[in-house]
């Protein structure tokens, strides 16, 4: 591990070589915790909210074919190349957010960082695109996703339960305790069982649902 310059980091462990900034140190350590642990072996994966491209390194060094990455801070889009490209990740990348519909937003922060976008607040500001979440999801092909997008994980709620059925594993961290409550029963109202997490009030968590097939 070493400074790249004074704004990155390089950290190399035997599985997975990253640069970014230097929260990459502790997300990769969360990627090496079984956070995001599943199936994903010849799969495709939708990443919503892949930050620096540190969760598609994971998800491609566990065996997919291929990861489709959605993140709205342009500064980070540098990094994902990066780290795609030392990792040998067969990667497309969105430089997008997800919303309820196709537009630009602005929003206010105070960092850049893999929280931007959570509080709406701050001296900053910063234009978005916004994807329409249903879209994206209806035209991924994904067999897997997840979605670490800093509460704009609550537009997975309007979605209709067909869209949602299109992929079978989703990963999602939600951010308030209210959110999370809606997206299980919305999961569940769309033919989903929760194979890990719970429901219990906690600020930020991270839920698993998986398609149960119909008869």
């Amino acid at each position: 591990m070493g400074n790249v310059d004074d704004a990155s980091f390089r950290i190399k462990t035997k599985k997975f070589e990253f640069v970014g900034s230097p929260i990459i140190m502790c997300l990769a350590y969360e990627l090496e915790s079984g956070t995001y642990d599943c199936d994903c072996q010849s799969k495709v994966v939708l990443d919503v909210g892949g930050f620096q491209g540190e969760s598609a390194v994971f998800f491609s060094g566990m065996g997919a074919n291929k990861v489709i990455i959605y993140e709205p801070v342009t500064a980070n889009y540098q990094f994902i190349k990066e780290n795609v490209r030392l990792n040998h990740v067969n990667a497309e990348i969105h430089v997008e957010g997800v919303g309820d519909k196709d537009e630009v937003i602005v929003v206010p922060y105070e960092e850049a960082d893999n929280c931007f976008g959570l509080s709406r607040k701050g001296p900053c500001e910063m234009k978005v695109k916004v994807r329409n979440a249903a879209d994206i999801i209806d035209k991924s092909g994904a067999d897997l996703a997840k979605f670490d997008c800093e509460g704009a994980e609550k537009h997975l709620v309007n979605i209709s339960n067909e869209t949602l059925r299109k992929i079978g594993f989703y990963i999602i961290e939600t951010h308030a305790p209210e959110i999370k409550k809606q997206l299980i029963q919305k999961f569940r109202d769309s033919g989903f069982s929760l194979v890990k997490g719970n429901e219990e009030d906690e600020e930020v968590s991270i839920v698993h649902f998986k398609r149960l097939e119909l008869d």
